[in-house]
């Protein structure tokens, strides 16, 4: 498991390894997008929450990914807006499992957006206090 809280760079050494990675917790690091994570091929479990993530930079996340934690980031839909059509910010999530979107700002949830993930169980949206 990778850790890494209230950093503004992330020291990676030079022989380090990202396609090794299952876990990684970015607790609290005023993240705002997630280029970087499209070369973690093993990443199962991934914390996000108490950042600044944009809804659109979900789609840039490895389809590896079964637990999400992204409570705490001020997001307002589940969806966003490109071209004129709303696009589900889980659709290359496909193997999520367990979803936390707490603490945000959520003003409506549509059941069509976790229509792609098919493992993604109702008990596992945590969707609290929004």
């Amino acid at each position: 498991m990778f850790f890494l809280s209230k950093t503004k760079k992330i020291p990676f050494p030079m022989n380090f390894s990202f396609k090794e990675l299952e876990e990684i917790n970015l607790f609290q690091n005023s993240l705002k997008e997630l280029k970087l994570f499209n070369h973690f091929e093993k990443l199962t479990t991934l914390n996000l929450s108490a950042n600044k993530i944009k809804p659109q930079s979900l789609l840039d996340l490895p389809s590896s990914i079964k637990s999400l934690n992204i409570s705490k980031n001020q997001i307002r839909s589940m969806t966003f807006n490109k071209n004129n059509t709303q696009i589900p910010i889980l659709k290359t999530l496909i193997n999520l499992e367990v979803i936390d979107v707490s603490f945000n700002n959520l003003e409506k949830i549509e059941e069509k957006c976790f229509d792609c993930n098919t493992s993604l169980q109702v008990k596992n949206r945590k969707i609290r206090n929004n």
